[in-house]
């Protein structure tokens, strides 16, 4: 098990941008679709810790190496969240 969650948003260098928080669950992630990106970005970019392209963000081998439970992607309108095992998209719903 590990100890931390990673998110990430893609910049306006097509790389994901990405910062560590305290371990989450992916239900937890489900209140940020309630943010505007612009907010999310905003509020991260003094806490990013890197850029890297979205193949090695949701590999094993980035998720063992930074001890990660989970390695979420907030993108407007959706959260797709990776974990060792699963890929979870949260959408919000639209009625």
């Amino acid at each position: 098990m590990g100890g931390q969650t990673a998110f990430a948003y893609l910049n306006e260098m097509n790389l994901l941008s990405y910062w560590f928080m305290r371990d989450m669950g992916p239900l937890e992630f489900a209140h940020y679709l309630n943010e505007p990106l612009s907010v999310i970005k905003d509020v991260a970019r003094p806490l990013i810790k890197g850029h890297c392209l979205l193949e090695e963000f949701k590999s094993e081998k980035f998720q063992e190496e930074h001890d990660l439970v989970w390695a979420a992607v907030i993108m407007e309108g959706s959260i797709v969240c990776y974990d060792h095992q699963y890929t979870i998209i949260m959408k919000k719903r639209k009625d």
